[in-house]
């Protein structure tokens, strides 16, 4: 088979095209990154919590920071 040469202009374009496709998808990549990253910290939290035997809510009133004075 013959080695078949790329002419310049040819080779700049899919160069150029290589580019904005890297431009255009890195973004995207590294926000699926972050949410799978902030997805598995709450999931680690969360067992770390169920491991502990915190609850999910509190059951006790809040307090009142104003006392009656009556």
């Amino acid at each position: 088979m013959r080695f078949r040469r790329c002419s310049p202009l040819r080779l700049a374009g899919r160069t150029t095209l290589g580019v904005v496709l890297l431009a255009a998808t890195a973004p995207l990549v590294a926000g699926l990154g972050l949410a799978a990253g902030i997805a598995g910290a709450a999931l680690l939290a969360k067992r770390a919590r169920d491991r502990r035997g915190w609850p999910d809510e509190s059951t006790e009133r809040p307090v009142d920071g104003i006392e009656d004075p009556t």
